[in-house]
């Protein structure tokens, strides 16, 4: 289409979508009641990490008995990043859950347009229009940016990785730029793991020189990030605890290396082993319909 070649056509139309974005995203924030699901633990685990509040959700602690491979009262079943996002937002605007969900929600609007510049370099300038205003209108994308979750931020890093490697792809710093940010993604949620897979498949498949190195080198930083997002995790001071001594590496306070290996540990069993074993999610195949009942906290997150 003629209207396609005019520099400022396109301009304008790729900033209408992201206006469209902000305005779905930002307008009436605070619609959806506090909290949806998992929402709370998000903003009580950033609130810890913004103020040193403790205000735990649940405990793993019932009875006088330490229930391990139940959920943690400070969310360390996921990695700190997404948290330490928020807890900068609280930080920085106030500490509301308003200000909470407004992180999520720029994050968003940033990831339309590093989505455009994706589809641009991989499909052409009109179906990456086509694919912005698609993805500022994505029902999915929307309720989740317009609620504390993590899955904004790993979105954004993720794209970002893609971004980096496709218009810089000749290049050493590419590859580099692409094993940060997907390190980053993995460090907000490790349901970004098999990303470590992908950066393999990079540097066998498209690294042609230093093949060998690359691979080594990508895990490196993939590690030294994840490594760098826990620093609060060592110096973070409380004078308050909810676990046994014994129990300390998934309580409150300062940790050193023993902690944080038995941290990882722990983290693994919980994300591949007790929380596949028990069926957390039944209501997905009994009921087809779920997220359409106007009941439950999962209408409330989708729609």
């Amino acid at each position: 289409m003629q209207l396609f070649k005019n520099p400022t056509y396109k301009k304008l139309l790729i900033i209408a979508s992201i206006i469209l974005a902000s305005f779905l995203r930002l307008n009436n924030l605070m619609l959806k009641p506090p909290f949806i699901p998992d929402e709370e633990v998000y903003f009580r685990a950033a609130e810890y990490y913004a103020f040193g509040k403790i205000n735990p959700l649940y405990t793993q602690l019932i009875d006088g008995a330490v229930l391990i491979s139940q959920p943690n009262h400070v969310n360390y079943e996921h990695p700190l990043l997404g948290k330490l996002i928020l807890a900068f937002s609280l930080k920085l605007f106030g500490d509301s859950l308003f200000n909470a969900r407004l992180i999520s929600a720029l994050f968003n609007i940033a990831l339309v347009y590093i989505s455009y510049l994706i589809a641009r370099r991989m499909v052409g300038e009109e179906k990456a229009l086509l694919f912005s205003f698609l993805m500022s209108i994505d029902p999915l994308n929307v309720s989740l940016s317009r609620s504390v979750m993590l899955d904004s931020f790993c979105l954004f890093f993720f794209a970002l990785g893609v971004l980096a490697y496709l218009y810089l792809r000749d290049k050493n710093l590419g590859f580099i730029l692409l094993s940060i940010f997907f390190a980053l993604a993995i460090a907000v949620k490790l349901t970004m793991l098999p990303l470590i897979i992908t950066l393999i498949l990079f540097s066998i498949f498209e690294i042609k020189r230093n093949k060998i190195l690359s691979i080594p080198l990508s895990l490196a930083i993939t590690f030294l990030i994840f490594l760098i997002t826990y620093f609060p995790y060592f110096y973070l001071n409380t004078n308050k605890t909810i676990l046994p001594q014994e129990y300390h590496y998934l309580d409150y306070g300062v940790h050193n290396w023993n902690d944080f290996i038995n941290l990882l540990n722990w983290i693994f069993l919980y994300n591949f082993y007790w929380h596949l074993e028990r069926n957390f999610y039944p209501y997905l195949f009994e009921n087809p319909f779920f997220y359409t009942i106007q009941q439950n906290g999962a209408y409330q997150m989708f729609n």
